[in-house]
């Protein structure tokens, strides 16, 4: 087995991981009423499909390049129209954007929570609703730009249809990597505020809860509070995947409603 080989396998093995593991974390949330009423959870299921379709097109590209090399095409070239189309591509494009969008609706959430508990704490599904769907609006938005501008392009590209290097049109897939960078950027100067505010605050802001409001608000931060830790850890190392969803899954163990 090649070199090449092996490290196609090794993406299969890493995605099927984080499929399984993804899929035992969405059914633990969505399986019990209690975390299905719970706003943090249900973004970290949001969390959760970004991180498998990015799994997925791992698997898929991996699928893609074995096939090739089975075939002795490592080397040749497809129109870049043709590499556009493959579905690990397509969820390429739409995680690479949105894997940096939902940690910035997570952080923007946890400033929220710790700004204004009342309002977080009362406030309805359209809170919600805007605070999951604008990533995946604005990923949709990116998407379609991409292939408008790619509609039956025959610039050759590599057959290995590296999204970087010329199987995504430059232009669209810069300004996706952008906002990805932008969000990343942005999650770690509201998570910089979400200190600074309660280091100087000293909980004044919660004077006015009840005691029930309190236990809601604080199992919220602790749930938002370790996704925190967990995606400045993640920004820091190579893995993808796993040190988010094991400290996630750690902490479905231990903190109820």
């Amino acid at each position: 087995m090649t070199t090449f080989a092996l490290n196609m396998y090794l993406y299969l093995a890493e995605g099927t991981v984080v499929c399984i593991s993804n899929g035992v974390l969405v059914i633990c949330i969505l399986g019990s009423k209690n975390n299905r009423k719970r706003r943090e959870f249900l973004i970290i299921v949001s969390q959760a499909v970004a991180d498998t379709i990015y799994a997925i097109a791992f698997m898929l590209i991996a699928v893609h390049r074995l096939r090739l090399e089975a075939a002795g095409m490592l080397k040749s070239s497809f129109p870049r129209w043709e590499c556009a189309q493959h579905p690990a591509l397509v969820l390429h494009d739409i995680s690479t954007p949105l894997l940096g969008l939902v940690p910035m609706a997570m952080s923007i959430n946890f400033l929220v929570s710790s700004v204004a508990p009342l309002w977080y704490i009362t406030s309805g599904v359209n809170y919600t609703t805007a605070l999951i769907s604008v990533p995946y609006l604005i990923t949709g938005v990116l998407l379609i730009s991409n292939y408008i501008v790619l509609w039956n392009d025959p610039t050759p590209t590599s057959a290995l249809c590296i999204a970087a290097n010329g199987a995504a049109h430059p232009i669209p897939y810069g300004i996706m990597l952008g906002i990805r960078l932008i969000a990343n950027m942005g999650s770690a100067a509201v998570y910089l505020a979400i200190v600074i505010y309660l280091t100087s605050s000293h909980g004044k802001s919660l004077s006015s809860l009840s005691n029930q409001q309190r236990k809601t608000h604080r199992n919220a931060k602790i749930t938002l509070g370790m996704c925190l830790h967990i995606d400045l850890v993640g920004t820091q190392v190579q893995t993808k995947y796993f040190s988010r969803l094991g400290y996630i899954q750690l902490h479905l163990a231990f903190v109820r409603a």
